[in-house]
């Protein structure tokens, strides 16, 4: 669900629902040599409130929610973007890292050929741990069993839907 202001603003049918815009007391600063910006003297809370209101609206930013967190948040990149910068739960990792995990094990989980895969990839590296394999072995055994799984993969995706073989 992509929220924009300005759209939200003009529907609003009845004026009630319209936010109120007051005069705000603004100036202009130079903030380093050629550069000046504009600058809020408040007298309250609901000043600030406004004064960001109004810049959301000048710079027409859109608004999504975000699918981990559920908080909205701002986009200022790609306007594909499902999930915010925020640190989620007490992971250290923000949602979009979190997201991309959830994204990769549902990935992992939903095709039998890169669960296999990685199954087998599993065993055989605790392998190493035992001496029942060397690195090298290993390695060589993985280029080669990496190339057949995208070739398994590459002719799931060429197989037309409802056929099986």
């Amino acid at each position: 669900m992509i929220l924009r202001f300005t759209a939200e603003y003009t529907a609003a049918h009845d004026a009630s629902d319209r936010f109120s815009f007051s005069v705000l007391s603004t100036g202009y600063e130079q903030v380093e040599r050629g550069a000046f910006t504009e600058i809020l003297y408040p007298n309250s809370i609901e000043e600030i409130v406004e004064f960001f209101v109004r810049e959301i609206l000048r710079r027409e930013l859109r608004f999504r929610r975000c699918k981990s967190c559920g908080k909205y948040f701002a986009l200022t990149g790609y306007s594909n973007t499902e999930y915010c910068d925020r640190l989620f739960g007490g992971s250290g990792k923000t949602c979009k890292e979190a997201g991309a995990v959830r994204l990769y094990r549902t990935k992992i989980t939903a095709d039998p050929v890169v669960r296999a895969f990685n199954k087998e990839y599993k065993k055989r590296f605790a392998w190493i741990k035992y001496k029942k394999i060397t690195n090298e072995a290993f390695y060589e055994w993985s280029e080669r069993a990496r190339v057949e799984r995208d070739k398994c993969m590459k002719k799931e995706r060429q197989r037309p839907t409802g056929t099986q073989n």
